[in-house]
Order: C-alpha cells, then sequence, then structure tokens
C-alpha cells in the first residue's frame, strides 16, 4: 500500500491530538514529541485547521487544540482529508490479452479494494485503543 507523507502525518497529528490528555501543544512541542520538522509541521497544521480539525490560539498560553470529535473517523476519511488516494502498488499493464497480466490486474484489483475498505471500517477510536493496549504491554503511562 502506498500512502503519502502528508497522508501519515495528518494520520499521525491526529492521533496525537485524540490519544493525549493535554488541551493545547505549541508547534515546537508536537515537532519533537512526533519528530516532524517544524516546516513540514506547519503546513499539515494550518491544512487540518483550515478543515475544521484543529484550532490555534496566538500568544504564550496558545497552540493547537483538537476541535472535532475525531473517534468516528476512519482511516479513509482522514486519508481524504489529506487529499490522498489509497492504491496499492499498480501492476504494469503487459501485452493486452495475456492471461498472466490478466490475472496480475486481477489481484491488484483485488487488493486495492480489500485495503480501500479495511480503511473504510478502521476508526481512530480503534487504533486509539491499540495505543493504550501497547502502552499497558509495556507498563507506561498514557500521558504523551
Amino acid at each position: 500500500m502506498l500512502i503519502s507523507k502528508k497522508g501519515y502525518y495528518f494520520l499521525k497529528i491526529i492521533l496525537f491530538f485524540a490519544f493525549s490528555k493535554k488541551r493545547s501543544f505549541s508547534i515546537k512541542e508536537i515537532s519533537d514529541r512526533l519528530d516532524i520538522s517544524v516546516k513540514v509541521l506547519e503546513q499539515v497544521l494550518l491544512s487540518l485547521k483550515n478543515k475544521g480539525m484543529l484550532f490555534s490560539k496566538r500568544g504564550p498560553q496558545g497552540g493547537y487544540t483538537l476541535d472535532a470529535e475525531v473517534a468516528g473517523l476512519t482511516l479513509a476519511d482522514i486519508f481524504e482529508m489529506a487529499g490522498q488516494k489509497v492504491d496499492v502498488l499498480p501492476v504494469e499493464s503487459g501485452r493486452e490479452g495475456h492471461i498472466i497480466d490478466d490475472v496480475l490486474m486481477g489481484v491488484e484489483l483485488s487488493m486495492e479494494n480489500d485495503i480501500v475498505a479495511k480503511l473504510g471500517r478502521l476508526k481512530v477510536k480503534d487504533l486509539l485503543k491499540k495505543m493504550k493496549e501497547k502502552i499497558s504491554e509495556k507498563g507506561l503511562s498514557y500521558m504523551i
């Protein structure tokens, strides 16, 4: 499956805010915790803000805050927000009528349909649950 960096960052940032107990984060703090450059992070945060997902406040007590309910969003919703079409690695079509190429194209299409369906079912709340389980397994604190 091919997912763009932008789609990956959208998902990572939404999960970060949804999982965190803290209400507001500075760009520097998000950058440090998620290991995303400030320059890239600014672009993604602005895009999420323009889509109504985040709220920003200027000043010493400012920062970015989650401004939407995201638990019910699916991964497909998030990738769509990022302008990401999810594709599996496309199989190069060979010559028309070759049985092997026809079969491989069918497999590729089937895989793509399965992935798109899975992303349409997998919700942010499911990933948050998995994150909590991982933390419990490692005996760590929930705080990010």
